[in-house]
Order: structure tokens, then sequence, then C-alpha cells
């Protein structure tokens, strides 16, 4: 067994209105996608489509919209354009947005465990998450709302940086095969508001078992 990697991202989808179109990345069956989404219109819902399954959502503590957080297992045959669509949101144009980014593992790769987290000063954190053994990757996804680049936290490198045309920055960092994990740090946070989201990614590949052969004489 061998740890997950990062592979790439696809292109970025933004939009004032109710509808962007993202691109996905070239990928492989199996592959571990995750759309990462920026909803800044208050009240407003999303859809997205239903290959997808919620992991996280962060609702901003100073009402500047939702953070979504998306995967799915390739099929091998996403290609090209996706739409996401909103209702129409209380602030009229505001920020829509996202991005896809792939990991390549085995058949089973999968998340591990999960955080997240979400304030407005300087320091991005990235709360804990549960490692329980070896040749993990741990993804650390930052929306920095309204704000600069933040850095990258310590350990972890850099695999994706946008910048929305409202000054808001998404952000993928990992840190490659490892055992251990704890909570995480970068300065450079949105005094507006940022929001992360924290992953242990892995293969969880069955134990292969060989059967006994009894002789009897």
């Amino acid at each position: 067994m061998a740890a997950p990697i990062y592979q790439s991202k696809g292109t970025l989808g933004q939009d004032t209105d109710l509808n962007f179109s993202f691109t996905y990345p070239t990928l492989a069956a199996n592959d571990l996608l995750y759309l990462l989404v920026w909803n800044g219109g208050n009240g407003s819902l999303i859809t997205v489509n239903g290959s997808w399954t919620l992991q996280n959502l962060i609702k901003t503590t100073n009402n500047y919209g939702f953070i979504y957080l998306y995967t799915k297992l390739a099929t091998g045959s996403e290609t090209g354009t996706e739409v996401v669509s909103r209702t129409t949101p209380s602030n009229s144009g505001s920020t829509f947005a996202g991005q896809v980014y792939s990991f390549r593992g085995d058949a089973f790769i999968t998340v591990e465990s999960k955080s997240t987290n979400k304030d407005s000063n300087d320091t991005v954190t990235w709360s804990a998450v549960t490692v329980s053994g070896t040749e993990r990757i741990l993804a650390a996804f930052v929306v920095n709302i309204n704000g600069g680049n933040p850095d990258t936290p310590t350990g972890y490198t850099n695999r994706a940086s946008e910048t929305l045309t409202d000054g808001t920055y998404f952000e993928l960092h990992t840190k490659d095969n490892t055992s251990s994990d704890g909570a995480v740090t970068a300065t450079g946070g949105s005094l507006d508001e940022w929001g992360t989201f924290h992953h242990s990614i892995y293969n969880a590949t069955p134990t292969i078992t060989t059967s006994r052969t009894f002789i009897i004489n």
C-alpha cells in the first residue's frame, strides 16, 4: 500500500449570477475528487450534480456566505464542464465560485477523518484530524474571504491557489505520506473571515489473506 497523491486541479468557475461552470481536470477511474464552493449569497441555496456528497459546510459568522466541500470517486468519464447553481441571494452580485481537485490512490481511496474551522483574524487554523496509521495524505483547504494570499502551514506544500474577482482566495496545501497530525496554522488570514477544511486521506485497502491447505496422509 502507498499513500495517495495529489494530482491536479480543474479550471476555476465563478460568476455573480445564479450559475457558474467549473472544468474537470484530467483524471482516472477511482480518483478522489473534491469540489470546493464559495457562495457569497446570503439566504441562497445551491444545487450540485447528484454524484457529489457533501462532506463539510461552513456558515460564516459574519454573514458573508457559505463554504461547501464535496467529494466523489471518479468514474473516469468525467470531462469538460459542469454547472453549479444557486437560488437568488439577498445580496445581489455576490460571488459564486468553485473548483475541483483530484487525488489518486487505489480503488479503496477514502476520507479517514475531517475537521473544519473559521475565524476572522490573521492566524489561519486547520483543526487536528485523526490519523490512524501510516501512508496518509493530509489535505488543507482554505477560503480566505475578501482577503489576500495566506501563507502555507509549516510542513505542507502549496498545491493550488486561485484569486476570485472579489479578492477571495482558494488554497489547497498537502502534507504527503505522513502518519501523524495536529492542528496547524499559517498567517495571512482575512479580517473579514476565513474558513478551513482539514482531511486525512488514505487507501483503505483490505488485507489479503491466503487460505491454508491441509494435507492428510
